[in-house]
């Protein structure tokens, strides 16, 4: 398989994950049973990034007990 053949093959896969994108956040966003656990999902991730970052940046928690005195 040539180079050409396998942008034509990505290009394929893209342009059918760009068609079923509308149908998939149309599905989720008419049906509250799937729209509220995805927002619960993504809120909590966004939290947990959030966390993630600020742990990152140095920031200790008020729990004493791993730190030496």
């Amino acid at each position: 398989m040539s180079l050409s053949g396998v942008f034509d093959a990505l290009t394929s896969v893209f342009n059918l994950l760009m068609d079923q994108f509308p149908t998939t956040v149309t599905t989720i966003t008419t049906n509250p049973l799937l729209y509220v656990p995805v927002l619960c999902g993504l809120g909590g991730g966004l939290i947990l990034a959030g966390v993630k970052l600020v742990r990152k940046l140095g920031v200790r928690g008020i729990g004493g007990r791993r730190r030496r005195r």
